[in-house]
């Protein structure tokens, strides 16, 4: 909490340091799932300061430490961190197959609706590479999740990006009234 904190208030370094402080408490045979969560929160971090293969490395360990012990929530937040740092470092395809394995964990967890947000990364991913029709459908299928939990702000956003695929497709019309909506 004290990292997250730093983080908002732009403290990046601080928060850094407070993660490897409680990654050195940490035990990878008394605490894995702590250990774990921490390292995801310090590679995510550590991405966003620019230190890629830093994070890629810690994203990696708590990604595999989750599924030791068969944390599927975990695993699978891990996952699209991964795959998120992948698209955006130009590895859309290595990306575009652990959103998928992504998904198919979070349908493994009981939660209908728990796919929502991969879904959405996924469909952005796909607009990237040219992949209109499956980004259009994920797309689809995220704004109805989204809409089932009442998140809004999610769903409008969704419902923004899917429009943007919709002009990829040199769907104009239906593009901008999808846009028309959201205002």
């Amino acid at each position: 909490e004290e990292s997250n904190l730093l983080r908002l208030e732009g403290r990046n370094v601080e928060a850094c340091q407070v993660l490897q402080d409680a990654l050195a408490l940490c035990s990878p045979t008394r605490t894995p799932t702590l250990q774990a969560t921490v390292q995801q929160a310090l590679g995510w971090l550590l991405w966003t300061m620019s230190r890629v293969t830093e994070g890629l490395s810690h994203l990696r360990e708590a990604r595999a430490a989750f599924r030791v012990a068969g944390q599927i929530m975990g695993e699978a937040t891990t996952l699209s961190s991964l795959a998120y740092v992948l698209f955006k470092t130009g590895k859309s395809h290595s990306a575009r197959e652990m959103f998928l394995e992504c998904i198919a964990l979070l349908e493994q967890s009981g939660d209908p609706t728990a796919p929502r947000q991969a879904l959405s990364k996924l469909a952005n991913l796909e607009r990237s590479i040219g992949e209109l029709d499956a980004s259009l459908n994920h797309f689809d299928q995220s704004i109805v999740l989204q809409n089932q939990v009442g998140d809004v702000m999610n769903s409008l956003i969704n419902r923004i990006d899917r429009a943007s695929t919709l002009s990829a497709m040199s769907r104009f019309e239906e593009a901008e009234s999808e846009v028309m909506e959201v205002i």
